[in-house]
């Protein structure tokens, strides 16, 4: 049948009375199919979306609960911090407080002592001087720098006295070879004859004629000056060295015998 039969045959009020019907039996097919379903799945993620805020709300209560304590506990600190401060001042000023009252105390109880008592019984002792540098005084002085002293003492001395044993040694190994004992016999023996002839003049026992009175002679820059007092029968002798020096000698012929 062809909708015009239709209209003919049931009429038009019919015809959308059943149009309506299967209208409405579409949309309740598909909100029951369709949009309820996607309802369900949209509410299931709502939800999820809700707890996850919730979650994100007590975090945010937890961070700021530990803020708000760290917080507290850094204004606790300072304000400690500033309570010890304050206890330190208030300490310090009574220190010097008690300080200044003992030592004006001090003051005026020695003041009256003085007053009363008198200056005749006032003592003091000698003030004395230190270094307190152990280098000047010695007091207090290292005793290994005291040992690396003695020990450069020691080395110097030693030093000092080695040098001199190889001077001493050179020397006699100089003076007795056979060339200088043969120089030192031929002058012995000219000094030997030189003083045995002086003695001769002095003494008068090699003379002939008229004896000399004085004589002078000459050994190595040194002068020898002699005199014979007929009248006293001293003859005097008299030595002056290259530097000066003058030795003066006596000699009383009565008292000599030969």
């Amino acid at each position: 049948m062809t909708v015009i039969e239709i209209l003919n045959q049931y009429g038009f009020a019919t015809l959308a009375a059943i149009a309506m019907g299967y209208f409405i039996y579409f949309i309740y097919t598909f909100t029951t199919t369709q949009i309820k379903k996607k309802l369900g799945e949209m509410s299931g993620v709502l939800i999820g979306l809700i707890d996850r805020i919730r979650m994100l709300d007590n975090d945010l209560i937890r961070l700021r609960s530990k803020l708000n304590t760290v917080l507290e506990l850094q204004e606790h600190e300072r304000r400690n911090e500033k309570s010890k401060e304050s206890k330190r001042h208030s300490r310090l000023h009574l220190i010097i407080n008690i300080s200044m009252r003992t030592l004006q105390k001090v003051v005026l109880v020695s003041f009256f002592y003085v007053l009363l008592v008198g200056p005749n019984t006032l003592t003091a002792s000698e003030l004395v001087h230190d270094f307190s540098n152990p280098a000047f005084n010695g007091s207090g002085y290292s005793s290994h720098v005291l040992s690396i002293e003695q020990l450069q003492h020691n080395r110097e001395k030693q030093a000092k006295d080695d040098a001199k044993s190889a001077t001493s040694a050179a020397e006699r190994a100089e003076n007795n070879t056979t060339i200088n004992k043969f120089i030192k016999n031929v002058e012995s023996r000219i000094y030997a004859n030189l003083s045995k002839q002086l003695v001769d003049n002095m003494f008068g026992t090699s003379c002939t004629g008229t004896c000399p009175t004085s004589g002078t002679a000459e050994v190595e820059g040194s002068t020898i000056y002699w005199v014979k007092d007929a009248s006293t029968e001293i003859i005097t002798l008299t030595i002056t060295d290259p530097n000066g020096n003058v030795t003066t000698m006596s000699v009383p012929l009565g008292d000599f015998q030969f």
